[in-house]
């Protein structure tokens, strides 16, 4: 139990902001007071989203909270938009929160916004799911148990799912990106998109001959766009397609290229491939999926031919100096985009860590580029 409350602590005094610092620098309030206002509330065993919510509220001032209400911005009637839209307010403004820190601070403004928020963290990480369909919370709150979560859930959904509002499922904690797949999940088949999603995140389905390989390892290096039109045996087709294509297939056209973002991040590893001092070794994309790991030009590879596979938009090369992207059409978007023969075009940057479609690397805003049609046959 006294681990529970260490970690209730933590989360609260990442909502604790001095009276008049628009600097955002006095985050911390004094863990004495925290304790008091934890026994004067009754929090011993049991705490909703709500209560520990109300308690966030006391510890704002009246200018952060002025701020954030600002924030939500209530033209913005998509969960989905509304909560993209959060996190990145509150990332620019809570610069020396990590990421777990600010995703609580998201979730209590998205409660203040009428939305059910259900809440999961564990020593490693955190997710968040907004939404008001209550078939949602209980595929997420399936993940949360058997991955040994801490819930915290509002009220509402607690009474709907007992016992919802704090369980201890342990410590340790396992990286998981179920946003997207439960957000757009279809209500109906909810034990069919469990199980896609198992299939989506395993690592271990894509086996290459030795064969192969070698001869992917010694051929000659090319440009950019030949990799990206080399083609793929139909094995290997398949296994995508049972892989990721039940999940897929519920999702709109922004939603499938964050998911198909969202599984390079989290399967793929970052690596430097320097192979004489100033040269890159560029991957085919059947050696990032067997090395489980490839630099920005691997991944851009790897994302471009996914794209072309399960959603078949119009895409561009975006090249950097020291810098590959790709941006696709998706016209109902409207955050960084590149205009083209009258199209536009949203950046999409699997590079970007815990990154989203329509994100911009801040080092890159301003900076010069080229960018080069990808024509798939």
């Amino acid at each position: 139990m006294k681990r529970i409350f260490v970690f209730l602590f933590f989360f609260i005094l990442t909502a604790s902001v001095h009276a008049n610092n628009p600097s955002y620098s006095g985050l911390f309030a004094a863990l004495d007071s925290i304790d008091e206002e934890h026994k004067e509330h009754g929090f011993a065993g049991r705490a909703s989203f709500s209560r520990l919510h109300e308690l966030i509220r006391k510890k704002l001032s009246t200018f952060v909270l002025s701020q954030m209400e600002a924030a939500l911005v209530k033209r913005i009637t998509n969960d989905w938009r509304r909560y993209t839209y959060l996190h990145d307010f509150v990332a620019r403004k809570f610069t020396k929160l990590n990421d777990c820190e600010q995703k609580f601070l998201v979730a209590s403004l998205l409660y203040e916004a009428g939305i059910d928020t259900i809440y999961g963290y564990s020593a490693s990480s955190c997710h968040i799911l907004a939404s008001s369909n209550i078939k949602l919370y209980q595929l997420a709150y399936i993940y949360f148990q058997q991955n040994r979560y801490y819930v915290l859930a509002p009220n509402g959904i607690s009474e709907q799912i007992p016992d919802i509002a704090l369980y201890n499922f342990g410590d340790e904690g396992r990286m998981l990106n179920f946003e997207f797949t439960v957000a757009a999940a279809s209500v109906g088949n909810m034990i069919d998109e469990k199980e896609a999603y198992a299939e989506l995140n395993s690592q271990d389905r894509f086996v290459f001959s030795p064969q192969k390989m070698a001869f992917f390892k010694t051929h000659p290096q090319m440009d950019y766009i030949h990799y990206i039109h080399a083609p793929m045996s139909e094995k290997l087709v398949r296994n995508l397609e049972n892989s990721l294509l039940p999940a897929l297939s519920t999702m709109d056209d922004w939603h499938v290229a964050q998911a198909l973002m969202d599984y390079i991040q989290y399967n793929i590893a970052e690596s430097k491939d320097v192979i004489d001092g100033s040269h890159e070794k560029v991957q085919f994309m059947e050696e990032t999926l067997f090395y489980k790991k490839g630099d920005c030009e691997d991944r851009v590879i790897l994302y471009a031919k996914l794209l072309n596979l399960f959603l078949k938009r119009p895409m561009l090369l975006v090249k950097y100096e020291r810098h590959l992207a790709l941006a696709i059409a998706l016209n109902d978007y409207d955050q960084w985009q590149i205009r083209l023969d009258g199209k536009k075009y949203t950046i999409a940057d699997p590079s970007i860590k815990n990154g989203r479609v329509g994100d911009l690397m801040s080092s890159l805003v301003g900076e010069t580029y080229v960018v080069r049609k990808i024509n798939f046959p």
